[in-house]
């Protein structure tokens, strides 16, 4: 009888941890789905920048692969007003944010969210309104950065995706800033304005900057003392003009120009890097 009984209980308590078990890992593999499609959501709402017809076209064929039957009902109460994390700046949203429901991904992607559709839904994407906070104002005009808030990411030029990451480094306040390469982002109109900007910062807030390109007029605008290094041993240091007559930094085509002059006409002209001032150079010796 004892053993009977024994047997019994056993049993029951294995049926029991079984049960247990089998809920924990269905209720485990139930919320690894669920995160799972959160991330694709997102991904593809930033990926097409927004829910439109190409990330709302994605977001219905992974609703059909999953196959969730689960509702839920979207039109909670939310505050107001949104703040800024940890800035303490205060934006004005609407008295309710929109939210768009999956209603129906058994369709096509055009009929399967509603706007504020009052009924539950698959899932929900709220939308809100918020204001353009630009922090120092003043360094996006300087830059000539005045319409950049209007744009999304992937309408940025080259100079306006520079100048954005550039601004981003500087308001970490670091005491170096490494520049690569950044005048082949920088046409002709900007260049006097970012020039300077680096100037400003330099001076204002005390950050160095290491700039490295092979233009030398370019960095002749911006620093007259240089190094120039091969192998990463420095071969050289010292100002532009003198790198060129010893040979470290080759001829450009002001530079081949003036020595054809001096060759052939004995002009006698000094160095210059940049058109303007070789044309004054000439100007005072002919007259």
């Amino acid at each position: 009888m004892r053993q009977s009984i024994g047997g019994a209980w056993l049993f029951s308590i294995s049926i029991t941890l079984m049960m247990f078990i089998i809920a924990y890992v269905a209720i485990t593999i139930d919320y690894s789905n669920a995160y799972q499609l959160k991330d694709d959501v997102t991904l593809y709402i930033e990926q097409y920048n927004g829910l439109n017809q190409y990330s709302a076209q994605l977001i219905v064929q992974r609703m059909k692969a999953k196959k969730f039957t689960t509702k839920i009902n979207c039109n909670k109460e939310y505050d107001s007003t949104i703040y800024q994390e940890g800035g303490g700046q205060k934006y004005d949203g609407e008295a309710l944010p929109h939210y768009y429901g999956l209603v129906n991904y058994n369709t096509n992607y055009s009929n399967a969210f509603k706007r504020d559709p009052g009924q539950k839904s698959y899932l929900c994407i709220y939308k809100y309104k918020v204001k353009t906070y630009i922090k120092n104002k003043e360094y996006f005009t300087n830059l000539k950065l005045t319409d950049i808030s209007k744009k999304k990411i992937t309408e940025l030029s080259s100079y306006e995706e520079m100048c954005t990451k550039l601004l981003f480094t500087i308001y970490k306040k670091p005491k170096v800033i490494i520049l690569y390469n950044t005048d082949a982002c920088i046409c002709e109109k900007y260049k006097n304005k970012f020039l300077n900007f680096i100037r400003f910062i330099n001076a204002s807030m005390q950050i160095k900057f290491i700039i490295i390109s092979n233009n030398p007029v370019y960095l002749n605008n911006i620093s007259k003392d240089i190094i120039v290094m091969k192998n990463q041993i420095i071969k050289y240091q010292g100002t532009i003009i003198n790198g060129i007559k010893a040979g470290f930094i080759p001829k450009n085509e002001i530079i081949n120009f003036i020595d054809e002059a001096n060759k052939e006409k004995n002009a006698e002209l000094e160095y210059y890097l940049e058109t303007k001032e070789l044309l004054k150079a000439i100007y005072r010796s002919v007259f």
